[in-house]
């Protein structure tokens, strides 16, 4: 049973004893409340046509631009509990853990579901879950659909040869394993993740192991300006041949490469562009 799915097993009764609808047709769930304090999740729900049920985000939220109309009540950090309580939802989402105490409400009746994955066949269950849980199936399985075609037209595009290297430094040298979902799906642009056999998630490398592993590609998150670029790595093919690609994190590129989500193709492709700028990528974009 693939990881994501045990982490929902506490809900799926729940989950069950609702009537589910969707684009199809079908009972609304009028009383259906949800607060999103992940990212994805948020952008899943509007996605699949579940937004309407969406009563409150996290400060991190903010695509798509009807999500920014909604109350804020904190992150996975920290949350404003008198807030949710009176929002009264059914269900709160987090990624990963729930940074406050959820005694309080836990104890007045409100789910807190945690939700993980590391592939793109996560990403399809996590979709293919939320269309369940809202009664949004038709919604679901046409995102679903939608984002497999596309990441087929976009890999029908890469142009064939040997995986070029590639290191993927989110600050300081910290990257994207087999434990994180754009280090998985990197490998889709014909690229070898140089980070990709590390155990942990979120791996930091060693300057010295980056240096050895010679990337020929490297993507920065961040500005030019202000990244930090250890001693000895303009001797690094990327380096060397111009092959950094600079993404500061106030760049709207940035939410699609690295969540887990509806935009992820698109995401591929802002990276792929750059890779292969002989390439006509146009196909390959979500309409």
């Amino acid at each position: 049973m693939k990881k994501f799915l045990v982490v929902l097993l506490t809900v799926v009764l729940a989950a069950g004893m609702i009537s589910c609808g969707g684009a199809g047709g079908g009972e609304e769930q009028k009383d259906l409340k949800i607060i999103s304090l992940s990212p994805n999740v948020t952008e899943i729900l509007y996605a699949i046509g579940a937004g309407k049920y969406v009563v409150a985000r996290s400060t991190w939220c903010t695509y798509p631009e009807e999500a920014l109309a909604l109350e804020a009540v904190g992150d996975a950090y920290g949350v404003d509990t008198e807030k949710i309580l009176a929002l009264d939802p059914k269900y709160i989402f987090v990624a990963g853990t729930f940074g406050t105490d959820a005694t309080t409400l836990t104890e007045a009746g409100i789910e807190i579901i945690s939700v993980n994955g590391k592939t793109a066949e996560d990403l399809y269950d996590q979709i293919t879950y939320l269309g369940s849980l809202t009664g949004c199936e038709a919604g679901a399985k046409d995102l679903n659909d939608s984002l497999k075609a596309q990441l087929e037209t976009l890999k029908g595009l890469i142009p064939a040869g040997e995986p070029k290297k590639i290191f993927l430094d989110w600050g300081y040298l910290y990257s994207s394993s087999k434990e994180d979902f754009l280090g998985n799906t990197i490998e889709e642009l014909g690229l070898e993740n140089i980070a990709f056999d590390y155990e942990a998630s979120s791996p930091c490398l060693s300057a010295e192991a980056v240096i050895a592993a010679n990337p020929e590609y490297y993507l920065a998150g961040s500005s030019e300006a202000d990244f930090f670029k250890p001693e000895g790595f303009d001797d690094i093919a990327a380096f060397k041949n111009g092959n950094v690609l600079y993404f500061d994190y106030t760049d709207k590129r940035m939410d699609m490469i690295t969540r887990m989500g509806p935009r992820f193709v698109d995401g591929l492709v802002e990276i792929a562009k750059l890779i292969y700028p002989e390439v006509d990528f146009s196909s390959a974009v979500s309409k």
